[in-house]
């Protein structure tokens, strides 16, 4: 069965391969609606799970678990919202629990990415999948006809990090996987934190700990921003994988009088 999905796959990316190569010029918004899945393809929950299995991870599939369970439990009527997903491995981890909720099919995955291969994406897509990618393609036509088996809601914006904008009401769980450097971090944070639900929302950050490997001072603007706000947020305990951690909104906080700073320096200098 892996192999066969495997197959899929790899059909996917040569179908779509030779299509849809346009350059990127500010964001361009494509989506598959819940249950939109051609009927050749359609597949039972423990299939898909196999598929997922195979996609090639930059740190989704690894906490898998951790986001099927948000995506299963997240408030009706609200938003997931990933922030750089590469090839869809924790997209797909999503869509799984998307998939367990049932009738309830009011939630939507909103995935945010470049989806532009670069020379080390390339190199990672085939080791860890035997993907064959070049540099410059484009890869979300893949990523899309991947995920599309899912048969869940998911709306894929494509475009810079700088030029996201955000419109489509509370957001219960946030996945940032993109926003290491301070000017792009305060950027999602003052789009994205005005949605988040005191309470509720559930903030993973997917290089929170990048610092620890990369030496650099500009990475550790997640956790300067953490510590210099701790009172809106609580660290969710006994998550860590790699570089990631997770937070609890607890209470609100006014982002539009977001202080750069705070994202520059620890917090009391």
């Amino acid at each position: 069965m892996a192999v066969l999905v495997m197959r899929y796959l790899q059909k996917a990316r040569l179908l779509w391969s030779a299509n849809f190569k346009r350059p990127f010029r500010r964001a361009a918004r494509s989506s598959i609606s819940a249950g939109e899945t051609d009927e050749q393809i359609v597949e039972p929950q423990e299939v898909l799970e196999r598929r997922a299995a195979l996609f090639p991870s930059m740190g989704g599939k690894e906490i898998g678990p951790f986001l099927r369970k948000l995506a299963r439990e997240a408030p009706s009527n609200t938003a997931i919202v990933e922030v750089g997903s590469w090839l869809g491995a924790g997209t797909a981890q999503l869509a799984l629990g998307l998939r367990e909720r049932g009738e309830d099919q009011s939630v939507r995955i909103h995935t945010f990415d470049r989806w532009i291969a670069s020379k080390s994406e390339v190199e990672k897509a085939s080791r860890k999948a035997g993907l064959q990618f070049s540099p410059g393609e484009d890869t979300l036509p893949w990523v899309t006809e991947a995920l599309r088996p899912f048969g869940v809601g998911i709306e894929f914006v494509k475009g810079d990090i700088a030029a996201i904008d955000w419109a489509a009401g509370p957001v219960s769980v946030y996945i940032d996987d993109a926003s290491k450097a301070p000017s792009r971090f305060y950027h999602v944070l003052r789009t994205f934190g005005p949605f988040w639900i005191p309470g509720v929302t559930v903030i993973v950050m997917m290089d929170y700990h990048y610092w620890e490997k990369s030496g650099s001072e500009e990475h550790k603007c997640q956790k300067y921003f953490m510590e210099a706000h701790s009172q809106y947020f609580a660290q969710i305990e006994g998550f860590r994988r790699a570089s990631n951690a997770a937070f609890l909104y607890c209470k609100k906080f006014d982002f539009a009088r977001l202080d750069f700073n705070t994202l520059l320096a620890p917090s009391g200098k």
